[in-house]
C-alpha cells in the first residue's frame, strides 16, 4: 500500500451486497456492455481518485485492497461504509473523508468525486454529503467523513437495520443536488 497525502482522493467501490434480484450472482461480476460492472466502475473511478478499494469480500483480480465487512458492526451498506471507516483510518489516519459509489451504476459522473468534495468543507470538522437527483436521495454516492463515522458506529447496535438515510443523518450529511438522474441508473436485475 502506498503512502498517501493528505491531499489525495480515497474511493470505496460498495460490492458487498448478495445480489437477490439477480438471482443471487456476485453483481459485480455480471457482463455489461463486455465488461464486468466492477470493470466499468473501476476505470471510471481511476481518473478521479488516488487511491481505490473495494468494500466486499475479494479484489475481482483488479489488484487493489478489499475491505471485508467487520464481524462487530452493522449489516448492509452501512456496515460496508463503516468497516470502510475503520479501515481507512488505520491505514491512512491522517485521512478526514472518503467517496463511495456502488459496483451496480457503472455510468455515473466522471466527476463525482470532486463534486461531493466541494460540497463538504475541508479539514476533520468537514461535513459529510451525499448525493441528490431530481428522483430522490442517491444514498450510496456520498463523501463520508471518518471520525464521525466511527463516531456514530460506536452509538449503534449492530443487530438493527440501519438505512444509509440514517447513518447520513447521524453524521450531519449535507446534500449535494445533481441536475440529472442518468448518472445514478443502477442495474438491479438483468434485464436493467
Amino acid at each position: 500500500m502506498c503512502a498517501a497525502k493528505q491531499s489525495d482522493k480515497i474511493a470505496i467501490i460498495l460490492a458487498g451486497g448478495r445480489s437477490r434480484r439477480m438471482g443471487g450472482i456476485d453483481k459485480a461480476e455480471f457482463i455489461y456492455k463486455g465488461q464486468r460492472l466492477i470493470d466499468h466502475v473501476y476505470s471510471r473511478l481511476k481518473p478521479q481518485a488516488d487511491h481505490i478499494m473495494i468494500s466486499g469480500r475479494k479484489d475481482y483480480n483488479l489488484d487493489i485492497p478489499y475491505i471485508p465487512d467487520k464481524a462487530d458492526v452493522l449489516k448492509g451498506p452501512a456496515g460496508g461504509i463503516i468497516s470502510a471507516a475503520h479501515y481507512v483510518s488505520e491505514i491512512y489516519p491522517s485521512h478526514d473523508m472518503f467517496y463511495t459509489v456502488p459496483v451496480d451504476a457503472p455510468i455515473f459522473s466522471r466527476d463525482i468525486i470532486e463534486r461531493l468534495k466541494a460540497g463538504h468543507g475541508v479539514g476533520p470538522n468537514s461535513d459529510s454529503v451525499l448525493a441528490r437527483s431530481p428522483s430522490g436521495l442517491q444514498p450510496v454516492f456520498g463523501g463520508w467523513n471518518i471520525k464521525k463515522l466511527l463516531k456514530v458506529s460506536t452509538q449503534l447496535d449492530v443487530n438493527e437495520s440501519v438505512s444509509l438515510q440514517k447513518l447520513a443523518h447521524m453524521c450531519s450529511a449535507k446534500i449535494m443536488n445533481f441536475p440529472s438522474d442518468t448518472p445514478f441508473l443502477n442495474i438491479n436485475k438483468a434485464q436493467d
